[in-house]
C-alpha cells in the first residue's frame, strides 16, 4: 500500500501548466498551489535594476514574463 508524505516542490509557470494537464486527479487532490509574487511590478523592476546584471531589453522581457505569469494567479490556491 502506498504511503503519502509531505513534499515541497518549487515549480515555474511551465511546470504548473504541465501539472494541470496531468491525468492524475487523485494526486492533484493532495496538491496545494501557492503563487509567490513581488509586492508590485515597480518593486520587482527596481530589484532587477539593482542587480545590474541585465540589459534594458532583457529587463523588458522579464517584466513581460511577469505580466504573463500574473494572468495565472486566479488558478492557484493561494497567492502571496
Amino acid at each position: 500500500m502506498a504511503q503519502l508524505c509531505n513534499s515541497l516542490c518549487l515549480v515555474d509557470r511551465k511546470d504548473y501548466l504541465f501539472l494541470e494537464m496531468v491525468e492524475h486527479e487523485k494526486l492533484l487532490e493532495y496538491v496545494l498551489f501557492v503563487f509567490v509574487a513581488a509586492e508590485s511590478e515597480m518593486a520587482l523592476l527596481e530589484r532587477f535594476m539593482g542587480q545590474k546584471t541585465e540589459t534594458a531589453e532583457l529587463l523588458l522581457m522579464r517584466i513581460g514574463t511577469v505580466r504573463e505569469e500574473m494572468k495565472h494567479v486566479k488558478n492557484v490556491d493561494y497567492w502571496w
